[in-house]
């Protein structure tokens, strides 16, 4: 999928990029941009804490990954790999991602 080629392309020549986006593509994806405005507040801050790390196993309890994603072996491309629960923007690539999915034309 193209669109999957474009938001990970660091990823794109890893031996799991097929693990992941048959992952990515297996169920529907709810896409959001979160708001919100007050002094000392942080929104990507915020939902980068309650996300907690890429790998599951290193969250604490409480924390969307940890207490969603999963760890599995994937025999149809032999190797362990996680689900993670959620992808969150990094603070430098907010307009960026908004744009790629959220195209004004």
């Amino acid at each position: 999928m193209d669109i999957l080629r474009e938001h990970y392309p660091k990823y794109v020549q890893a031996d799991f990029f097929p693990a992941m986006t048959e992952y990515l593509t297996s169920g529907p994806v709810v896409l959001l941009i979160l708001e919100r405005k007050g002094k000392n507040f942080d929104p990507v801050q915020s939902l980068i804490d309650l996300s907690g790390p890429t790998d599951p196993k290193k969250g604490l309890l409480g924390q969307i990954r940890h207490d969603f994603g999963l760890h599995y072996y994937d025999p149809k491309h032999p190797g362990w790999y996680f689900y993670n629960a959620i992808h969150r923007s990094d603070p430098g690539e907010v307009a960026t991602e908004i744009a790629r999915f959220f195209p004004k034309d």
